[in-house]
């Protein structure tokens, strides 16, 4: 079945918040393909979106906090697809922790939410993080599902869950068809992120080997962040539910920097940097960050990304709306490594 067939979204018209990102890109093409007429929001100038592709789309400018301009931006308006939230400066040490999540992600789902509502949008679906469960909750028996309790430990999390309850509560309250979408590690997205970064050090001999130790890992390629999206958008079974996606594979770091030497036409050695003199090495970046107050390389953030476990289930999403992903990491990260030398 194709795209159109399978989402019904055929002249719709869908308002999509943070357009200008990595995954309103996507999915702004996507909804495209698929026949629906797409407005895109952004707080950039719309000078600097165009050139991004996205010249079909009408770009409107606007800001989540103020509801002039979503008011604006939703008239005739059928489907929001929320994706916008705080972006800390790339020099922020501690981003998750930074200020304007609450505000940005609270304070301006409220707004946009009561704003839909007066406007009458028919459906709302909310891209949310499994930093709004707490990457603590992961165990070692099984991958965590939405039944598992939230604990978020960072700003930005406990920011994430509580819109989560927003727009949830909306759902529960009116004729609002809403959801929530919950992803980890997103790839995918035009050679940038962490998967990027590890792949190009490797590629560059930059990137130690590291210990054997398997930990477990959800990811998500970007076109599969978008399915999940739209599948929420248009099937009647995705109301009020929250659902975790993934591409359904657990992966460990030592299982990324392996692929990634094979990739870059080298065999991994058989050997590990010990962990211990990895930590080391964090707790001395994090030292000289917290002392210089600029960001490292790598410090015990980095450190506890890369060595713990952040495992997802995203059967649900399977069992109820037909969720298959159709990418893997390991063909991401062959592509990559070929991308490093262009």
């Amino acid at each position: 079945m194709n795209d159109e067939g399978h989402f019904g979204l055929a002249g719709q018209s869908v308002l999509v918040t943070g357009v200008s990102g990595g995954v309103g890109k996507a999915l702004a093409a996507r909804l495209g393909q698929v026949g629906a007429v797409v407005r895109g929001l952004t707080r950039r100038p719309i000078e600097l979106v165009k050139p991004c592709g996205l010249s079909p789309v009408e770009i409107v400018r606007g800001d989540l906090l103020n509801r002039s301009s979503i008011d604006a931006a939703l008239s005739d308006i059928d489907i929001v697809i929320h994706l916008a939230s705080h972006a800390p400066p790339g020099s922020t040490i501690d981003p998750y922790n930074a200020e304007h999540h609450w505000e940005v992600t609270v304070i301006g789902t409220g707004i946009l939410l009561d704003a839909a509502r007066d406007a009458g949008v028919k459906r709302f679906v909310y891209l949310s993080s499994v930093k709004a469960m707490g990457e603590g909750t992961t165990n070692v028996i099984r991958p965590v599902d939405e039944t598992d309790p939230c604990r978020p430990s960072t700003v930005y999390g406990r920011a994430k869950r509580e819109a989560e309850r927003m727009v949830l509560a909306s759902g529960q309250t009116g004729a609002l068809h809403a959801a929530v979408v919950r992803v980890p590690m997103v790839y995918g997205m035009n050679n940038v992120g962490n998967i990027a970064r590890m792949v190009a050090a490797i590629k560059r001999r930059g990137f130690p080997p590291w210990p054997t130790r398997r930990n477990r890992r959800s990811a998500i390629h970007v076109a599969d962040v978008v399915t999940a999206l739209l599948l929420c958008c248009s099937q009647p079974n995705a109301r009020n539910k929250v659902y975790l996606a993934t591409d359904g594979t657990a992966y460990s770091t030592r299982w990324i920097y392996e692929e990634a030497c094979r990739a870059c036409g080298r065999e991994p050695p058989a050997w590990g940097v010990p962990s211990a003199v990895l930590m080391m090495a964090a707790a001395m970046g994090t030292w000289v960050q917290r002392s210089t107050r600029r960001p490292v390389a790598f410090d015990l953030e980095t450190m506890d990304k890369l060595a713990s476990d952040a495992w997802y289930d995203s059967s649900r999403i399977s069992r109820d709306l037909g969720f298959s992903a159709s990418r893997d990491l390991a063909s991401e990260i062959h592509r990559l490594a070929a991308f490093v030398d262009q």
